[in-house]
């Protein structure tokens, strides 16, 4: 038990011992160059939480603007031929093929 209670007393703290001696900062320089890196590791994380909101919002907008496209070319293409392939289109190639038809067949249709 005795032994056991010395050897507690002769252990240091990791950052007494020598490794970590080597990763404090030596002078001025240094010292800023860490808090540069600290701000902008936190920068970075207040970027990354922006970028993943606005991306998941510009995401939903054009999912919702693919899924209108798609319906408004189901219910209002006249044609049948034209609206399969349309469909098809707007289905296989989403972003391309839902901005080709709204300005090929819905603004000229909306124009007249």
């Amino acid at each position: 038990m005795r032994g056991a209670r010395s050897a507690q007393t002769t252990l240091k703290w990791p950052l007494d011992s020598e490794a970590s001696a080597r990763h404090r900062p030596r002078n001025v320089g240094e010292q800023k160059g860490i808090q540069l890196m600290q701000e902008t590791s936190n920068a970075g994380g207040i970027v990354a939480l922006f970028s993943g909101v606005f991306g998941l919002v510009f995401s939903a907008l054009v999912f919702i603007f693919w899924l209108w496209m798609l319906v408004d070319c189901i219910k209002r293409e006249t044609d049948g031929t034209q609206r399969i392939i349309w469909a098809l289109v707007i289905f296989f190639l989403p972003c391309i093929g839902s901005l080709v038809y709204y300005f090929a067949r819905k603004m000229p249709r909306g124009k007249s």
